[in-house]
């Protein structure tokens, strides 16, 4: 006798699905440079993938999905470093960025970006050592990058609260 399917069950994991916080991930190259594979390596880290093979879906593609993490092969990068960085400001998104390129000469222009995002070469063809190892450091970015802004905001709204209260403690200080 066939059972009916635990719907409850299958709620409960969709529920934890998505209250689960997973990274985004933006995959932009040729295809069949990016393996199946490779998005295994980046589920299995706590990524969603999303790959995106065609020129005209990639700009699309990084405002719909808003990564943290950016892997893009040169033949995507605009020809000037700075109109990527415009993108960034436009979608108020500013990811790691994970250069593919067959030399380093290729990407040479935004590797020398240093204010604007974090940026790393990996060499084509991609090994998944070389993606675990530009993961790791990209991982390591977001986590300094996220814990600063974490204390300058932090900061900015102790010192907002500052005269509030200084004003607050002389107005029950005069109170009869």
């Amino acid at each position: 006798m066939n059972k009916p399917p635990d719907t409850k069950n299958s709620d409960v994991k969709q529920m934890i699905h998505r209250n689960i916080s997973r990274e985004r991930c933006l995959v932009c190259c040729p295809e069949g440079l990016f393996t199946p594979e490779h998005a295994a390596l980046l589920l299995s880290l706590g990524y969603e993938v999303k790959v995106v093979s065609n020129h005209n879906d990639a700009l699309r593609s990084f405002f719909a999905v808003k990564p943290s993490l950016f892997l893009i092969h040169y033949s995507f990068l605009p020809s000037f470093p700075h109109r990527l960085i415009q993108l960034f400001k436009m979608a108020h998104r500013t990811p790691v960025v994970l250069l593919l390129a067959e030399k380093i000469t290729q990407v040479w222009g935004y590797l020398h970006i240093k204010n604007e995002g974090d940026f790393e070469f990996i060499s084509t063809p991609l090994r998944l050592e070389d993606l675990a190892l530009g993961i790791k450091l990209a991982s390591q970015r977001l986590k300094a990058t996220r814990r600063k802004l974490f204390f300058t905001d932090l900061l900015t709204h102790v010192g907002l609260a500052l005269p509030v209260i200084g004003l607050l403690v002389y107005l029950v200080g005069r109170a009869p």
